[in-house]
């Protein structure tokens, strides 16, 4: 898919960076079936981090359509289930810290979490789209920052 110029392989766009996808995950049963993806710049490298504090993550999930314009051509998809993990290396940890549901424009927000590292899955309602998960990190500004998530057909 192709978002102004940038290619994009796998399930997402995050914050509006082009993202890597990773390919199926090994991780434990909360990961089953999903598709990993990575925060990276425009070349390949993961944007700066801030120091970790108390913050939130929000966004909007869609369903990939094909067309010149992903973002504008995709359907925003309501019911998708939206839950952060604590971080243990790249795996979740225990049961989920906040879990919410994406609305009927198939946006989303998380409560503030304490600052750290969380695994953020997202599992769609039925069998049309894959599952995703990606690591995010909570800082004073983690919540000016929409993720895009896009979410590849099964």
């Amino acid at each position: 898919m192709k978002r102004h110029g940038m290619a994009v392989a796998g399930a997402a766009v995050i914050m509006g960076l082009s993202v890597a996808c990773a390919g199926d995950t090994t991780a434990p049963n909360i990961l089953a079936g999903m598709v990993q993806v990575t925060v990276a710049d425009s070349t390949g490298s993961a944007p700066p981090q801030e120091p970790m504090a108390a913050g939130f993550f929000r966004g909007v999930v869609m369903g990939y359509e094909p067309g010149p314009d992903t973002l504008a051509t995709a359907q925003r998809l309501a019911g998708v289930s939206v839950k952060a993990y604590a971080r243990v290396g790249d795996q979740p940890s225990g049961d989920a810290v906040a879990a919410v549901t994406s609305d009927a424009n198939g946006e989303w927000q998380l409560p503030t979490l304490p600052g750290g590292e969380y695994v953020v899955t997202f599992t769609p309602v039925g069998n049309t789209y894959r599952g995703a998960w990606t690591i995010g990190r909570t800082s004073t500004t983690s919540g000016e920052h929409r993720w895009w998530i896009m979410l590849a057909a099964q």
